[in-house]
């Protein structure tokens, strides 16, 4: 009997580590797997920089997810958001000649105040996070292809009405994008698991998306701290967005593909503008084909 619950602990233990660390050792295994693979191309100073820069903004924008996951949050606006504040900093750098000390201050600040409209539905109108996020993800991509006018921001290409783009994108801020992500990625990584482990209002976060009616009756203001939550990984996201402005030194924005539709035949009017004559219309045949059938048969 004791050697079975013996056996049961165990077993629990395991599943309960395996479960914990499960996506680190997925990552060590990948790593040791190439690393034995190929030591030679791997295993370089060159490789390992390479690869901390591709995964630093992502980082920093997981970072601000961590935290809305741990107030029992959700966010699907968050890659939306991101490219939204990409666009907006290139515009104010190169569109309205802002001083990167003013731009990027800006840039977080509009990023925060999108949230905010986020959290009002969320916490005033009661809608769940991922209705809420999803809507605010639609609304960003339209609010940024209408800002950007559906093309590239970038230095010294035109704007949407026809003026010059003026501005000039400062040498430090094309800098940002490169190896400096690094070293903003590992403070924002270190000072996010201090706050979150060893301060009273990361451990209020944690309570309030751990049991959320538990947290509210022993005194923690809930609904607020869900705010804070919001507002913490809004400014990760609009960092984020910032860093991929400034390593593309552009901002460009992904519109929705567009349907094909088939062929119509031209108005008399647009026939008579077009300069040719408008097809006369013939008397409907009495089996009628499609779209499809019509172009075989013509054809």
């Amino acid at each position: 009997m004791a050697r079975s619950q013996a056996t049961s602990q165990g077993r629990s233990k395991a599943s309960e580590f395996v479960s914990t660390w499960a996506s680190l050792l997925a990552l060590l295994a990948v790593f040791a797997f190439f690393a034995l693979r190929m030591p030679r191309l791997f295993l370089t100073s060159s490789n390992m920089i390479t690869i901390l820069r591709a995964i630093s903004i992502t980082t920093i924008i997981g970072t601000g997810l961590t935290i809305t996951l741990a107030v029992g949050g959700f966010d699907l606006s968050s890659g939306s958001m991101a490219t939204m504040s990409s666009s907006l900093i290139i515009s104010f750098l190169c569109w309205y000649k802002m001083s990167r000390w003013l731009a990027i201050p800006l840039t977080l600040a509009v990023t925060m105040a999108l949230m905010m409209i986020t959290m009002l539905l969320i916490v005033k109108f009661k809608i769940p996070d991922l209705l809420a996020t999803l809507a605010m993800m639609f609304m960003l991509d339209g609010l940024s292809l209408t800002y950007s006018g559906g093309g590239a921001i970038s230095e010294g290409m035109p704007r949407q009405n026809g003026g010059d783009s003026l501005g000039k994108m400062p040498q430090i801020f094309k800098n940002m994008g490169q190896a400096p992500t690094i070293i903003i990625m590992i403070l924002i990584v270190i000072l996010v698991h201090i706050f979150l482990t060893y301060t009273k209002y990361g451990r209020y976060i944690y309570a309030r998306g751990g049991n959320k009616v538990a947290a509210r009756l022993s005194g923690i203001p809930v609904y607020r701290y869900r705010v804070y939550a919001g507002l913490l990984a809004a400014a990760f996201i609009g960092l984020g967005g910032i860093l991929v402005a400034s390593r593309n030194m552009s901002a460009q924005i992904q519109g929705l593909p567009a349907t094909p539709c088939p062929p119509s035949q031209p108005s008399s009017s647009e026939g008579q503008w077009l300069g040719r004559a408008s097809p006369t219309p013939s008397a409907p045949s009495s089996e009628p084909l499609s779209w499809a059938s019509s172009r075989t048969a013509s054809s």
